[in-house]
């Protein structure tokens, strides 16, 4: 990744930047003369460098694009004493019209308000949306590497078996990760809640190696690249405490509110910047990154937007991980403009977000779908209300597991109604069952078809 010139090395006037590049006075502003290019990006330097080999056109195009983000970036304040620190350099942001777009999708649709709304359209409760809850655990686990797949990761959480492997440890620990942030979303951010945060995801992996919610003590951690080249020097380890402080005391910084205009930065915003933050300071020996992206869901929850407890981000870094990082880099390597890594997380957001609605909008579909061939074959009055939530869930998730323990708190229970009634499904033929023996629960899975679910309805009402 390419640094960007510093300011100071820029023409800082278009009259010559239109001599180097030939044209009209108007075909270089209009062309050039803005912060994001035609298809609205905010390109980096080493974007410009990969679009002409010509140093001169190069330098030309990014003094534009400088100068036309000179007046629109502002620095984000009170982060200096956290990113800035030996260095002088002040961080900055740019509010780009793809953030703002995020951050309406983010406070129309992921409200609590928004969630029963949501939960209305499949006639449902929340829990038809548990099939996300262990997304965001296994998926930062994955991007960090644990080698699991999702289906066996969530078999362990789901059935509540010790892990079996480092990988599995892995997934465990960001789990309950998830689940503090939850539980914390109304506390202060603290030094010993941010520990405890790191303590919950690492401890037990390699304690040797990962020293569970102890900040480093010694210069060894870099950030390497594809090449191992280093990328990343984070601050010393003697900074630690004092940058820890300052970004806590930031954090806990109302931006919504009580500030004055000028400081007001969104919450969704606000969580991209914390994440970025975290990254940057590297205070852990390892972990960082799940540390990082779990800080941003508690600022999320913290905000209200409760849809994010079964919206996956990591599962969307995961896909394009180099993406992730160079959004890191791109930071870096641009006087710490944070505007790249911003409008990068927020279209993360926006993606998983639409995926998750998407998901329940096909989910309706199908819901509604079958309840009317139920209704239609005169099966909807055959089946009890139970049955119709066991019915509704896997065609939600065709790859429903059900142990009797816990769909008896999902569906509000006993657990003896709740084997009840599986049981008679099991028995049916519409489920199959498995386990049972030992200290293996007994868990029931749906037919992989749901055409082999109605073939068998109907073999029941010719009986």
């Amino acid at each position: 990744m390419k640094k960007a010139p510093h300011s100071t090395t820029l023409i800082k006037a278009i009259r010559p930047c239109q001599r180097i590049l030939g044209g009209s006075l108007f075909d270089v502003i209009s062309g050039y003369l803005s912060p994001v290019d035609e298809k609205g990006r905010y390109l980096h330097w080493n974007d410009i460098c990969n679009k002409t080999d010509n140093e001169e056109k190069r330098r030309a195009i990014w003094s534009l694009i400088n100068l036309a983000r000179e007046h629109a970036r502002r620095p984000i304040q009170g982060l200096s004493a956290v990113l800035g620190t030996g260095s002088g350099t002040v961080p900055l942001l740019m509010i780009l019209p793809g953030m703002q777009k995020t951050c309406s999708l983010i406070d129309r649709r992921c409200t609590r308000a928004a969630l029963a709304e949501l939960t209305q359209e499949v006639s449902a409760s929340t829990q038809f949306l548990h099939m996300f809850a262990h997304d965001e655990g296994i998926a930062s686990s994955q991007l960090e590497g644990a080698s699991t797949t999702r289906t066996v990761a969530k078999q362990m959480l789901e059935e509540k078996r010790e892990p079996r492997s480092e990988d599995e440890q892995m997934i465990l620990g960001n789990h309950r990760l998830m689940q503090l942030t939850w539980e914390s979303r109304h506390e202060d951010m603290t030094l010993p809640l941010l520990l405890q945060f790191h303590a919950t995801a690492c401890k037990g992996i390699d304690d040797d190696k990962y020293s569970p919610g102890a900040l480093r003590d010694d210069d060894s951690v870099y950030v390497a690249g594809r090449d191992d080249e280093i990328i990343h020097v984070p601050p010393s380890a003697t900074l630690l405490p004092e940058l820890l402080g300052s970004f806590v005391n930031w954090i806990n910084i109302q931006h919504e509110e009580n500030v004055k205009p000028s400081h007001y930065i969104h919450p969704v915003i606000k969580a991209c910047i914390m994440h970025f933050s975290l990254g940057y300071i590297h205070p852990f020996f390892d972990g960082n990154g799940r540390v990082a992206r779990a800080l941003c869901y508690w600022q999320l929850f913290r905000h209200g937007y409760e849809l994010f407890k079964y919206v996956s981000i990591s599962k969307l870094l995961k896909a394009a991980p180099i993406q992730y990082g160079e959004a890191y880099l791109k930071t870096e390597t641009d006087h710490l403009d944070v505007t790249y890594f911003v409008d990068y997380q927020c279209r993360i957001f926006e993606r998983a977000v639409n995926e998750t609605l998407e998901h329940v909008r096909e989910s309706s579909l199908k819901l509604r779908e079958f309840n009317s061939w139920l209704f239609n074959h005169g099966f909807l009055s055959r089946l009890s209300d139970i049955q119709r939530v066991i019915f509704n869930e896997i065609i939600i998730d065709p790859e429903s597991r059900f142990l009797v323990s816990d769909f008896s708190q999902k569906a509000g229970i006993s657990e003896s109604a709740a084997r009840q009634n599986l049981e008679k499904l099991f028995e049916a033929g519409l489920l199959l069952k498995s386990g049972g023996g030992g200290s293996k629960p007994v868990v029931y899975t749906p037919k992989k078809s749901l055409d082999k679910i109605k073939q068998v309805l109907i073999e029941m009402n010719k009986k």
